[in-house]
């Protein structure tokens, strides 16, 4: 029989070899990231594609919650307080502001590339103040 000291080194090595060895056999469960729910993309935008004209119907097809203006006293999620009150939320198209949420039903789906939502505290920092209610920027240019 071997002395304790002697045996508790050989434990250590096994377990840290067979724990090594279960680790890297076990397959991933998933591989594909999980959605950013403050965007869209061209994937996103494939299953309304035909259903839609405009980047506001992208926008209320895909992701409705970007046009809900966000509750100022928590800044995360949705204010169901004023889910038609729109009027605040600024819209930026290629970076450049053009106005409120009406302003997307004049950038047809075409041209569409990207909508992000940026919070107020990311529309300041991007853009400089006065966006308390948040942005809806859209990137434009030529769809595969």
């Amino acid at each position: 029989m071997l002395p304790a000291t002697r045996l508790f080194p050989r434990t250590c090595i096994t377990t840290l070899a067979v724990t090594t060895l279960v680790a890297c056999t076990i397959p991933r469960l998933s591989t594909v990231a999980p959605a950013d729910r403050s965007a869209i993309s061209p994937v996103d935008m494939e299953p309304v594609w035909s259903q839609v004209t405009n980047a506001y119907d992208i926008v209320s097809r895909v992701r409705p919650l970007m046009l809900f203006v966000r509750d100022r006293a928590r800044l995360q999620g949705p204010s169901l307080s004023a889910p038609n009150d729109t009027r605040n939320i600024r819209v930026y198209i290629d970076d450049v502001s053009v106005g409120g949420v009406e302003m997307l039903r004049n950038v047809p789906k075409e041209a569409v590339v990207r909508v992000q939502w940026l919070s107020p505290i990311d529309a300041t920092t991007r853009y400089g103040g006065g966006h308390m209610a948040g942005v809806i920027a859209v990137t434009t240019g030529t769809r595969r």
